[in-house]
């Protein structure tokens, strides 16, 4: 009988031992994890921002384009009675 309490006793304590390895192992995970989470937001608000910056400057550059091909399209009608077509449908 001693000797199957014993027995018992050292399944319990690998059993603990198990547990606690698991928790720690759990833990570490979770941090790793939270980690990265938080890398990958950051670096998707950064992308984020900078395609809104890329946006904001090739609408700017567009515009002033726009604009230009106005005042030209402007001054070839003044000296030439030059027409831009429209390509818009």
């Amino acid at each position: 009988i001693w000797r199957i309490a014993e027995l018992k006793s050292k399944i319990y304590s690998a059993i603990e031992d198990l547990r606690d390895e698991t928790e720690k192992t759990t833990s570490r995970i979770e941090h790793k994890l939270d980690i990265h989470l938080t890398e990958y937001g950051e670096k998707k608000m950064f992308t984020e921002y900078l395609l809104h910056n890329l946006d904001a400057k090739i609408e700017h550059k567009f515009k002033r384009l726009a604009n230009w091909v106005r005042q030209i399209g402007g001054f070839l009608n003044k000296q030439s009675d030059f027409q831009i077509r429209d390509d818009e449908y």
